[in-house]
């Protein structure tokens, strides 16, 4: 996807209505001659710009924290506090937390667990946030890990079934090795002119901030330690914007397994 098309995207994106609107099959138009979009791409664009958008909001929060205090010990609900903050309820419940000198290991845990809250109002108001928040909080990290496992089958049992060998994440981690891609080739496979030792799959939309983070965090070290490889952002990528992984000959990306994919 071209950056222009995203930012057009973007602008219309700003609930889940929106994205339901705008997604469909294929690539018929609308009336108004407006392409339709997958489902899972448009949700992943939506939700990852909501929490980059959230997280800065969260950030300027952190001058109001007191604020946030007061008008919970005035007895405004938490849920409330999180529409007039303009905050993730999820973010809200962590702030107030921090304030009142909880850890952040345990605040973890407390999202995780509420019913371990001893005070009932706290416990209640806690489960409504995380009932109602779709982006942050443990039912959000649940469905993304889970989605993410989805995908990474999928790219296994795709290699099974066109016979090609290769070692997951988890048989790595078994031998001892650590800082792993999803898969690793027994022998290399082609895909056009490149040659590829390894695989990522990443069951999101490929931004600037997740292309950047993506690279530095781990596919760099890939391409230094097995070589050159794939990664797939199911749900696309930004295709001409200036970041370190578009400009690495090592690295090829795509947004599905290629049909051309040939052992070597």
């Amino acid at each position: 996807m071209r950056v222009e098309e995203y930012e057009r995207l973007c602008s219309k994106l700003h609930s889940r209505r929106d994205v339901y609107s705008l997604s469909g099959v294929g690539s018929s138009l609308d009336d108004n001659g407006d392409t339709y979009y997958n489902y899972e791409t448009l949700y992943a664009i939506y939700s990852q710009r909501y929490q980059t958008e959230a997280a800065a909001v969260a950030r300027e929060a952190l001058k109001q924290v007191s604020l946030l205090s007061t008008w919970y010990e005035s007895g405004q609900h938490l849920l409330d506090i999180s529409e007039r903050l303009n905050i993730a309820p999820c973010i809200t419940v962590r702030r107030l937390l921090e304030y009142k000198n909880f850890g952040k290991k345990q605040i973890s845990r407390l999202l995780r667990n509420p019913y371990e809250i001893c005070d009932d109002r706290l416990r209640q108001e806690v489960m409504a946030c995380i009932e109602q928040d779709e982006h942050y909080g443990p039912f959000a990290d649940r469905l993304r890990q889970v989605q993410g496992l989805e995908y990474e089958n999928m790219l296994y049992q795709t290699l099974e079934i066109l016979g090609i060998p290769f070692d997951a994440e988890t048989d790595l981690r078994c031998r001892g090795l650590f800082k792993t891609p999803d898969v690793l080739l027994h022998v290399p496979v082609k895909v056009g002119k490149h040659i590829i030792y390894w695989i990522d799959s990443k069951a999101k939309f490929g931004d600037e901030y997740y292309l950047r983070r993506d690279y530095n965090d781990s596919i760099a070290s890939y391409v230094g330690r097995y070589g050159s490889g794939m990664v797939i952002y199911w749900f696309g990528f930004l295709e001409n914007i200036d970041v370190p992984i578009l400009h690495d000959q090592g690295v090829i990306l795509t947004s599905s397994i290629p049909k051309d994919i040939q052992l070597i």
